[in-house]
């Protein structure tokens, strides 16, 4: 059987790609809003104003772990820094948590399988460098 298309694993595979999608429009998100802000984008102006309010609630929860670090009006914000760097990890931590009831042959056959791929893939390169060696010489 293969492990997975397995009933067990599929569902796993299938739930940590729903959560490293959500984690990355998050991620987008905040770096549109700590582009915006390093490159003092007007808040008044519509896209700008749309990403400020969308990525509030992410960054309201770090506002006062750091300051803000300014230069005229460009604005170095370490709190959606820190914001990404928490919700990569939050995303981390999930996907994790959905295999500790796996079981080690299932994780173990995942990685056989990728080891032989890249064995067929160093063998292919290998003829075709011999291949391209043998053309060069006639």
């Amino acid at each position: 059987m293969d492990s997975y298309n397995s009933p067990t694993t599929k569902p796993l595979y299938r739930s940590t790609q729903i959560v490293w999608y959500f984690i990355g429009v998050i991620e987008v998100i905040l770096a549109f809003r700590f582009l915006l802000k390093l490159l003092s984008a007007n808040a008044s102006a519509g896209f700008s104003n749309f990403i400020y309010t969308l990525s509030l609630p992410f960054v309201l929860p770090f506002t006062a772990v750091f300051g803000t670090s300014a230069v005229e009006n460009n604005v170095f914000e370490w709190t959606t820094l820190l914001a990404m760097a928490v919700y990569i990890v939050i995303g981390w931590g999930i996907t994790k948590i959905f295999f500790i009831g796996c079981k080690i042959e299932i994780i173990a056959t995942c990685r056989l399988k990728i080891l032989l791929l890249w064995e067929m893939a160093i063998e292919i390169y290998a003829l075709m460098h011999q291949n391209w060696s043998t053309e060069q010489a006639e």
